[in-house]
């Protein structure tokens, strides 16, 4: 340690030294700031006392201050500061340019070679604007690119004709002639009709228009694409179809999966009376027409009365029960009328005149039950009846089969429960007996008549436990299961009837 600060010592005087040899021999080079040969030298004489790892660290700062005075001050005092403009066009900035005398001119000039491109005029609604600044210089934009900095930098509409549904732009076209042909082609189907002499206010239902206004040059329909696209919508392929013999309207609706109004939509000559005949052709696609088709027609006709429904109430009948006491008939009578007719198809009409009727129309007199429904018939109606056995396999049920079986049913009333011979058969629900007995196909067979209409049967017994006009009450045991009648084997055939009519039991 003692020795380490004896060499600190002798470095200090050392340096010491240097200094005075400096501020003796360099006044006037002090002044000015640079380093004369003799400093150097001196500096160097110095540190070559000195041990090496410490002069490495003295020289290293040395050298970064000639660096400094050399090269980062004198660059300092070349950065150079101009008077420029900040360009914004359409209030997006796009750069500084140092001149802007020209920049309209060059914009005249893109906007001219877009217009001989497109052979359109173009839409030259550009603003632009700049404002003074000061700018380093190389930040400003080069005078050599301004022409295609503003080439870059401006969206190109051309001045197109826009047709407006209901104020939404639908499409655009090249010239206002190409728009009015598109929609001269929607209404002329209803034109050429021979009715058409009838015909008045022959429009669009919607609020239809064309306007003039920029547009995207690559969104421009030709006029048969933009006709297409009004009927049938976008990217809709079109079918015709050629009629064979045996053909019908009706037929060929079925086989394309449309209605009849589509096709008539889609075909304005024909009605409902059109006849069709082998070789006719007609299209077959779904149009989902983005405008529709009104006008008028004046028509001489018979038109119907209707009637009215009088309702009356029987306590007698469930509230389910309805039967008609008097048929309505609608009247008749001659009218004069201007018809609404939208896309071809009847909308409504107004009656300008109409002669004493034909025919009255006759009331209908509609009688409606109020009696309460016994709980026993919803549960039937609903297939909710409970099943007289307590195990047993559904092997057949209700509604058409083919057994295999000579004699038996092709369409099965009823549900066919599988269980071991002699296991006990109950009644569904309360109820008199109206048959115990054998009867044909059924076997021996138990009928119970229950509230409300309802009437189950239990058929293909082995043994009967009732008898006829006995009354049982729901679970009570009324027969066994075996395989008398028309049958395979040892099963119960349950069936339920409302009103004589068969219901599926299991709903």
């Amino acid at each position: 340690m003692k020795k380490e600060k004896n060499v600190d010592k002798q470095v200090s005087k050392k340096i010491e030294k240097v200094n005075k040899s400096l501020r003796e021999d360099n006044t006037d080079n002090k002044e000015n700031g640079v380093f004369n040969n003799k400093i150097t030298k001196n500096v160097a004489t110095a540190f070559a006392n000195i041990d090496m790892k410490r002069s490495l660290l003295v020289l290293a700062v040395v050298l970064f201050i000639v660096l400094l005075f050399m090269v980062v001050i004198p660059s300092l005092g070349k950065t150079k500061y101009v008077e420029a403009y900040q360009v914004y066009l359409n209030n997006k900035p796009i750069g500084a340019f140092e001149d802007i005398t020209d920049l309209e001119a060059m914009i005249d000039t893109i906007y001219s070679e877009h217009e001989t491109y497109y052979d359109m005029e173009v839409s030259r609604d550009t603003k632009l604007s700049y404002y003074p600044v000061n700018i380093d210089k190389q930040y400003l934009c080069p005078s050599k690119y301004y022409q295609n900095i503003l080439r870059n930098s401006l969206e190109v509409n051309v001045i197109a004709w826009v047709i407006y549904v209901n104020n939404t732009p639908v499409l655009a076209l090249e010239k206002r002639d190409d728009a009015q042909w598109v929609l001269e082609q929607l209404l002329l189907p209803y034109k050429n009709e021979e009715e058409s002499e009838n015909r008045s206010d022959i429009g669009f239902l919607e609020k239809v228009e064309i306007r003039s206004e920029a547009f995207d040059y690559n969104k421009v329909e030709e006029k048969e694409a933009a006709l297409r696209i009004m009927q049938y919508g976008d990217d809709i392929e079109v079918k015709m179809h050629k009629v064979v013999s045996g053909e019908t309207l009706y037929s060929i609706c079925k086989s394309y999966g449309l209605k009849l109004s589509d096709i008539k939509k889609a075909n304005p000559s024909l009605s409902d009376n059109t006849k069709i005949y082998k070789g006719d052709s007609f299209i077959v696609t779904k149009i989902n027409n983005i405008v529709n088709v009104r006008y008028t027609e004046y028509q001489e006709r018979e038109e119907q009365m209707p009637y009215e429904t009088i309702v009356l109430y029987d306590d007698t009948m469930y509230e389910t029960q309805k039967r008609v006491q008097q048929p309505g008939v609608v009247g008749l009578r001659d009218i004069k009328a201007n018809v609404i007719y939208i896309n071809g198809s009847e909308s409504t009409y107004e009656v300008l005149m109409a002669d004493q009727p034909s025919r009255e129309p006759v009331n209908e007199i509609l009688v409606r039950g109020t009696k309460t429904l016994p709980n026993v018939l919803i549960l039937a109606s609903e297939g909710r009846m409970p099943l007289p056995l307590s195990n047993y396999t559904i092997t057949s049920r209700y509604g058409n089969r083919d057994t295999g079986i000579e004699g038996a049913s092709t369409f099965h009333k009823g549900v066919d429960l599988k269980a071991p011979h002699g296991t006990p058969i109950y009644a569904s629900a309360d109820g008199k007996v109206s048959f115990a007995g054998s009867k044909g196909g059924y076997g021996l067979m138990v009928k119970i008549k229950h509230d409300g209409g309802v009437e189950t049967r239990y058929g293909h017994c082995s043994t009967l436990l009732v008898k006829n006009n006995q009354y049982v009450k729901k679970g009570e045991m009324i027969a066994l299961v075996g395989s008398t009648g028309t049958s395979s084997g040892d099963h119960l055939h349950f069936e339920v009837r409302i009103n004589g009519k068969a219901v599926d039991p299991l709903g």
